[in-house]
């Protein structure tokens, strides 16, 4: 069998319990019981002549487990034990063995003597005589509650939290925040954060004493989970043990350093690296804290010259975060010679994954307080291979339902509001989840904040007939700035359905200037030609308001019809007693291509215009038009003169486009 997956995703936990299984009487799994063996180290190179690497390892484990001061020599029983399938061998953390281990196990090998084992790899291996696979996967956060709360029953803590669900449920949601973009867990970091409520609730002496902090990144999890084990050692000790991080991170380094796997370090290497007090360091890290242990073939465990983490993650966090404090503080080069080294060492990728994220979580939580490039962390993401504009709309998607709750709790004030909801608008269409939210905060008490939700909807491109119908309704609304802002949203998502039309038409005979205008610019960008639309446009060219006139007259070029009762009511705009209407008119009747002589002549007027602005609008109109007659030729060449280079320019390259280029 092979157990495939992440650090921390169970491998070790499915192999157990097979084992125990496997232990059981009349096993299902053999029809007899078998005896579990457990490799999890590299193995002893040093093995007798005409026996190999793998038997001498099983033969010392059976001796450890025998438990007896006779020596156990026979290794071609040990051999028929393996083929009659009476050994179950489990190789643990294959895929972080060194080659030459692996190359020593040689599953494929003709030689090779078990017929019943369990391989657990971070990657995926092709042995010959594989049957079964499993892949152990992370699993969303929105099982995170049911998962605590099984695991709280198993522990038999749910009482803890039984009778205060709401509170249960907040802390659950918590840790789906600290999950973040990736959406995803593992079972390990989920048993963490679970064992920490535990330690929040649960009256013992230690807890007393366990002060825990706010959480909300995976780095600050590991590191709660360390300091919870040393409140434990330090009080079977009766000593404080200060530097206990500090030394985690500088053991965890030196167990990834080499290949940026949790593999072995090392025990020299580490008691350099130490210091003073190492080997009591790494006594009270094996023995109390249990976070590492002495592998290799030492008779006593502390002649064994090699150090492994006793999880994986927690190692993976711990060496990245020793990076950011401690190796590569505040210095890029260092950091793009670690980058360049990632790479060459990521050929078989799932290997080094795990730590390649730890790094990237690491320099999200805490790049800024450390200094780190901001480069780094997407590099990272890169290396990893995650999808990085897939975790980005995540993480936006997540910030937005933050500000979603923001605006909805007690204690927000009305700046809040109105704050969260302009960010949530400025997000655009990854917020649209958000539109029936909104549409709720239309109808709130506070005006700033009815039009501030009606701006934000405008924004998200939610066409949904609650969205729609909440809108329209504003339409209505007493204050000017919210019925303004209502226009302009319908208008800005497109929606050309009969109660929008009606509803925007209803609104050009408002009270209120601005909310005509905006009334009028929302109906030209739908585009509805429709005559009650048009009508209604050609009858805001009378409005008493310059605003609403000018809007009117931009709108109906821009919709380009150009039937007679539209370029009747431009062409008197041409007359408007406000320059910026007859700009506006002016290009509007650019833009629609009538080039009867009443038209041309209106704009051949206004090319010896006092306002510069419109005569540069009737040159560029005619410019539209075609025309070439002579008399607009002429008007166009005495404007080469004109006292502004704007309008010289203009003329220039109109004369030129109409196939008169000035010499």
């Amino acid at each position: 069998m092979l157990i495939k997956g992440e650090g921390g995703s169970g491998k070790t936990t499915i192999a157990c319990e097979i084992a125990k299984w496997a232990m059981e009487k009349n096993s299902e799994l053999a029809g007899h019981s078998m005896l579990p063996i457990l490799i999890e180290k590299d193995l002893d190179s040093n093995a007798e002549e005409n026996t190999t690497p793998l038997t001498k390892t099983v033969v010392n484990l059976l001796q450890e487990l025998t438990d007896s001061e006779q020596k156990f020599t026979d290794e071609l029983l040990v051999e028929q034990l393996l083929r009659q399938r009476r050994i179950l061998l489990i190789v643990d953390h294959y895929s972080e063995m060194s080659p030459q281990t692996r190359e020593q196990i040689d599953f494929d090998g003709e030689d090779f003597p078990a017929n019943a084992f369990i391989v657990t790899s971070r990657t995926d291996e092709t042995f010959r005589g594989i049957d079964i696979k499993i892949e152990t996967c992370r699993f969303d956060g929105g099982k995170l509650a049911y998962f605590i709360e099984q695991y709280l029953k198993k522990r038999e803590k749910w009482n803890l939290f039984e009778e205060d669900q709401e509170d249960f449920l907040q802390e659950c949601s918590q840790l789906t925040r600290i999950v973040g973009e990736r959406k995803t867990i593992t079972v390990l970091l989920a048993k963490l954060y679970a064992e920490r409520m535990i330690n929040e609730n649960e009256p013992t002496e230690v807890n007393n004493n366990y002060s825990a902090s706010k959480l909300d990144n995976i780095p600050d999890l590991i590191l709660d989970y360390l300091d919870k084990l040393n409140l434990q050692g330090e009080r079977a000790t009766n000593n404080k043990y200060p530097t206990v991080k500090e030394d985690a991170k500088v053991i965890a380094w030196k167990c990834l350093e080499k290949s940026y796997k949790p593999s072995q370090a090392n025990r020299e290497e580490v008691v350099t690296a130490l210091g003073n007090n190492a080997e009591s360091c790494l006594d009270y890290f094996e023995k109390y804290l249990r976070l590492i242990k002495f592998v290799g073939y030492g008779e006593d465990r502390r002649d064994r010259d090699k150090i492994r983490f006793a999880l994986d993650p927690v190692a993976e966090y711990l060496a990245a975060l020793y990076l950011l404090q401690n190796d590569f503080k505040d210095d890029p080069e260092k950091w793009k010679k670690f980058l360049a080294a990632a790479q060459k060492k990521s050929e078989n990728k799932e290997e080094i994954k795990g730590f390649l994220l730890a790094v990237r979580d690491c320099c999200l939580a805490k790049g800024s307080e450390f200094r780190v490039p901001s480069f780094v962390a997407e590099e990272m993401g890169k290396l990893a291979g995650l999808d990085l504009e897939a975790l980005e709309q995540e993480r936006e998607r997540r910030r937005i339902k933050r500000l979603i709750r923001n605006l909805f709790a007690p204690e927000a004030t009305v700046d809040d509001r109105l704050d969260d909801l302009r960010k949530i608008g400025a997000s655009g269409s990854v917020a649209k989840f958000a539109a029936r939210d909104l549409v709720t905060v239309l109808t709130d008490e506070n005006e700033d904040v009815r039009e501030a939700a009606a701006r934000a909807l405008g924004n998200l491109g939610d066409t949904s007939p609650v969205v729609i119908a909440g809108l329209v309704a504003c339409l209505q609304d007493e204050n000017e700035p919210v019925c303004k802002a209502a226009a302009r949203a319908l208008g800005n998502l497109g929606d050309t359905s009969p109660v929008v039309i009606e509803g925007l038409l209803a609104r050009l005979q408002d009270k209120y200037k601005y909310v005509r205008k905006a009334a009028v610019e929302a109906l030209g960008k739908l585009g509805d030609t429709s005559p009650v639309v048009i009508a209604g446009l050609v009858a805001c060219l009378q409005d008493e308001h310059w605003n609403v006139r000018k809007a009117a007259a931009r709108m109906l070029g821009e919709l380009g019809d150009s039937s007679p009762p539209i370029i009747q009511g431009l062409l008197a705009r041409l007359q408007d007693k406000n320059a910026r209407v007859r700009e506006a008119a002016a290009r509007a009747l650019g833009k629609l291509g009538d080039t009867s002589p009443a038209v041309i002549q209106g704009l051949e007027a206004l090319l010896q215009h006092k306002n510069k602005d419109m005569r540069q609008a009737a040159v560029e109109a005619l410019g539209k038009l075609g025309d070439t007659s002579d008399p607009v030729i002429e008007a166009l060449l005495a404007l080469l003169q004109d006292e502004y280079e704007g309008v010289q320019e203009t003329a220039r390259e109109v004369l030129t486009k109409l196939g008169h280029p000035p010499d």
